[in-house]
């Protein structure tokens, strides 16, 4: 996956209980999304790529990076043939 441009942040529901940090990621193939709940400590991310990659390999990342107690993976493949 190759960045492309800088990523987009934004501090997303001020006041409101799901206050926390939003980000875009643009990449050669599509993009990744991830969003952070301030509160709870929740982190929501998503890769959407139209190129195939390996989801052991970011969900290995994802845990080396943000350390989390736990994780869940949803992956879901579209045939766009």
């Amino acid at each position: 996956m190759v960045a492309v441009g800088e990523p987009v942040i934004e501090m997303l529901c001020e006041g409101d209980p799901k206050v926390g940090y939003s980000m875009m990621q643009l990449i050669s193939t599509s993009n990744i999304t991830e969003h952070f709940l301030e509160v709870s400590g929740a982190a929501y991310i998503d890769i959407f790529s139209c190129k195939p990659y390996d989801i052991v390999v970011a969900e290995e990342c994802v845990k080396e990076f943000f350390n989390p107690e736990k994780v869940r993976v949803n992956f879901i493949t579209r045939n766009a043939d």
